[in-house]
């Protein structure tokens, strides 16, 4: 019967050594959830409180749904189990096993782990947090190893799998029991390498428990998800959690970046600690990678790479300074993956584009428009400032609003930023979600003085036209803040949108032919 299911597991099984208590009854467990909503006949249930509710509320709907055990966080402080029946209906019950675990929360993904026979110890996997550039370092890495026959998958906002058999997901980072099924499927398709986004959401509410890192890379920390996290210093406390993660055996740190500065100090003496710069007073050190004579414009990049693997030359069709930040991140990476030096660099060459990432469409007679993710000040600063800095001739019209629901504090500041880089702003709605997009709008005017070049339009769709409208052959736009993203979340509804399907659009009425 058993042997119909991919994985199963008898629940004491699932429990050694972890939960200290005597089941008077032992099942099979088929699945294993903390989402009534997924339960099957067979599963288990996981019940704690979490950030927006608590999964104890649902036990009843779950072995309504078919649960053969339940596990909740223990209402007595220590762990134990007893049998329980509940009801189904007025003249049915159903007796199943309720075991209390102390720290549920903290576990969960060390039983989803252990469910699926512990897939991350059967992979390399690396995994990469920060606030901006996770996305971009992930894909490139990802693209660079599959290039050199390397058989890879990620894990992040653009989804997870390998190519070509992508599930989308909610979520930055998984929760438990989706991170530890889809590490298994690679598994089992036999992937060598997986690349994951690691959100600090996820490292706070604990997502990545029980997943083996042999690798972790910092981008950088700048303000973001202060709706979430109470302040900075809990947010970075958060991202910390990765580099204090068991069994980790590289760290690869933007060293140009405090936050990735300090972590270089910390853990130097304790693992092997690899910095990654701009700076040219790091040249010749042998704990750090550093881009060298960096030439740019709207074509590219060409820098010299020198490393502890040896010195070269790498050139890209990616554009500003922060890609050269996450080729480095991949590339110091690979090389500590045993990729041989002129491997990386050239295949790390090999790639193009990045989903939702600097997206260029335009020129030959009309604007050149860029699309990009850029969503907070951080990241708008550094897109606009690349562009501009290669822009000689012409305007920069940026066009971006803030998510609804998230944190408001960050909008003024992205107000600032547009206000000292662009000719003019069309402000108009990101993914306002339950809010009322007139105050997300207000937030951001509150750091714009200037506000005679700036345009305000909700619809999305008319904004982007407007702004392609404004702009003249030898003028530059910006669409910012969704990037990849293909939907627009608007009161509870999902709504297919895609800028770069609206920019192609608007070139095709204007030129006959998508650029």
């Amino acid at each position: 019967m058993l042997n119909q299911y991919p994985y199963h597991v008898m629940l004491s099984d699932l429990l050694r050594a972890l939960v200290e208590c005597d089941l008077s009854h032992d099942v099979a467990i088929v699945g294993i959830t903390a989402d009534s909503r997924k339960i099957k006949p067979g599963y288990a249930f996981v019940a704690y409180p979490g950030h927006q509710c608590d999964g104890r509320d649902f036990i009843e709907s779950a072995v309504r749904s078919g649960a053969s055990a339940i596990l909740m966080e223990s209402p007595t402080g220590k762990d134990g189990s007893q049998l329980r029946s509940f009801s189904l209906t007025n003249s049915e019950k159903k007796t199943i096993p309720v075991v209390y675990v102390l720290n549920l929360q903290n576990l969960y993904g060390v039983f989803v782990s252990r469910f699926y026979k512990d897939p991350s110890r059967q992979l390399t996997v690396v995994g990469i947090t920060g606030t901006n550039g996770k996305s971009s370092i992930m894909h490139l890495y990802n693209c660079a190893l599959n290039g050199l026959g390397i058989k890879s998958g990620f894990i992040g906002t653009l989804g997870s799998g390998i190519a070509g058999k992508l599930v989308e997901q909610d979520h930055t980072t998984p929760d438990a029991a989706m991170l530890h099924q889809q590490l298994a499927k690679m598994r089992d398709s036999h992937v060598e390498q997986v690349v994951m986004e690691v959100s600090s959401h996820g490292l706070d509410q604990s997502r990545v428990n029980g997943c083996i890192f042999d690798t972790a890379i910092l981008s950088n920390v700048t303000r973001d998800h202060l709706d979430y996290h109470a302040t900075q210093e809990e947010y970075l406390e958060a991202k910390a959690k990765l580099f204090a993660k068991p069994f980790l055996r590289n760290i690869v740190v933007n060293i140009d970046d405090q936050f990735g500065k300090e972590l270089f100090i910390r853990y130097s003496s304790e693992r092997n600690v690899i910095g990654y710069s701009l700076d040219k007073k790091y040249l010749g050190h042998r704990s750090v990678v550093v881009a060298h004579q960096i030439k740019s414009d709207l074509d590219g990049s060409t820098f010299e790479i020198r490393s502890p693997w040896g010195v070269g030359q790498m050139k890209t069709q990616l554009i500003g300074r922060f890609n050269v930040y996450n080729l480095l991140a991949a590339f110091t990476s690979m090389c500590l993956h045993d990729t041989h030096f002129e491997d990386a660099l050239e295949s790390l060459s090999l790639v193009h584009s990045i989903p939702g990432r600097m997206n260029r469409f335009g020129g030959d007679g009309v604007p050149k428009v860029f699309v990009d993710y850029a969503h907070t000040s951080d990241a708008l600063v550094k897109v606009m400032s690349s562009i501009k800095q290669h822009s000689k001739e012409g305007k920069l019209i940026v066009l971006f609003g803030c998510g609804g629901d998230r944190d408001r504090g960050k909008r003024m500041l992205m107000g600032q930023a547009a206000s000292k880089y662009a000719d003019f702003i069309v402000l108009t709605d990101d993914n306002p979600r339950f809010e009322n997009p007139d105050r997300i709008i207000d937030d951001i005017l509150t750091g714009i003085d200037n506000q005679d070049n700036v345009d305000v339009e909700h619809d999305r769709s008319i904004a982007i036209a407007k702004a392609f409208k404004l702009a003249t052959p030898d003028d530059i736009v910006l669409i910012a803040g969704k990037g990849h993203e293909s939907f627009q979340h608007i009161a509870g509804q999902k709504y297919p949108f895609s800028d770069s399907e609206q920019v192609q659009m608007l070139i095709r009425a204007n030129t006959q032919q998508v650029v």
